[in-house]
């Protein structure tokens, strides 16, 4: 992280875990709504999952921000959201009902 006082509030923020919390495989959906879904790929650690978003015809944007993507280089991070969501709509200004599953499972609705 290039901003020293973002880097500063990251680390202080930071809860130490055990080896395996590091270990655990992030849940995955088993099956998805009828409605647009991307994926955003910030880690090679997510390869399995962006396999199997390809496997369903989503369109993947692969970055290389790693999980702390939005303090490292914000600006590059929306970049690829604007183009993944971009690719979901077909143009700017269109309207699409769309979700995002964030790393940790957060879900997002669009729309």
């Amino acid at each position: 992280m290039p901003d020293a006082a973002a880097r500063q509030s990251v680390v202080a923020s930071l809860r130490p875990g055990g080896r395996d919390f590091f270990a655990e495989q992030l849940p995955f959906p088993s099956d998805w709504p009828d409605a647009p879904c991307g994926f955003l790929q910030t880690s090679p650690a997510d390869d399995g999952p962006a396999r199997v978003a390809q496997l369903r015809g989503w369109p993947i944007v692969a970055g290389d921000g790693g999980y702390f993507a939005a303090c490292r280089d914000p600006e590059a991070l929306a970049d690829d959201l604007e183009s993944l969501l971009t690719q979901l709509c077909g143009g700017p200004g269109d309207q699409i009902d769309a979700g995002l599953v964030l790393n940790g499972g957060v879900d997002l609705r669009l729309g």
